[in-house]
């Protein structure tokens, strides 16, 4: 089953910090802006249509991420 991570651009270093910590380096991700939440309605509806074709497309991809045992 595809995986993938959606992260806001604020917690990018955590994202790769944690991924290298538990094994998965190459984990395949999606950014979205921070913060979302002020963004005026009819751009956050633009940015989320972005990030739903970039989510589509990494998992299209099917890269395959194996998790240490």
């Amino acid at each position: 089953m595809p995986v993938l991570t959606i992260t806001s651009q604020a917690f990018v270093s955590l994202r790769d910090f944690e991924a290298r910590n538990f094994g998965v380096p190459s984990l395949p991700f999606v950014t979205v802006p921070h913060p979302y939440g002020q963004l005026p309605r009819e751009e956050a509806l633009r940015l989320a249509s972005v990030a739903a074709e970039e989510v589509i497309q990494a998992i299209e991809q099917r890269q395959e991420v194996r998790v240490p045992a």
